[in-house]
């Protein structure tokens, strides 16, 4: 530009250099304000692809947790089932134990009324 603006001085005078000088800064300007607008819009490509990515990873991750949530309510009525299970058949054994030591009980008041019957003692 200082070869330039010299030339416009020598053939136009002083003003026309001053002219060309104030033109080749708003060149040199507008170059730069192109250069970041191109930046700016880059980057606002940049983050709109930044924020798709997130977008898909937050639908990732509320996928996942809805699998991991049914799953784990799928093990817990699991576990509930055995559990129950469990306490059933521990109250069946109950049950039984209790009909056995019954039955017991009535075979020893048979054999206590048998040998009161025949007027003797039983040794237990």
């Amino acid at each position: 530009p200082e070869r330039v603006v010299a030339r416009a001085e020598e053939l136009l005078g002083r003003e026309h250099g001053a002219m060309v000088l104030l033109l080749s800064k708003a060149e040199e300007e507008a170059g730069v304000l192109q250069d970041l607008t191109a930046e700016v819009r880059q980057l606002g490509e940049d983050l709109l692809a930044a924020q798709r990515r997130v977008v898909e990873r937050q639908v990732d991750v509320a996928v996942g947790v809805g699998r991991l949530r049914r799953h784990a309510l799928a093990r817990t009525d699991e576990v509930f089932k055995r559990g129950w299970g469990a306490v059933d058949e521990a109250n069946a054994a109950a049950v039984r134990r209790e009909e056995s030591i019954y039955k017991g009980m009535d075979e020893m008041e048979e054999i206590a009324a048998f040998f009161a019957h025949e007027g003797s003692q039983p040794d237990y």
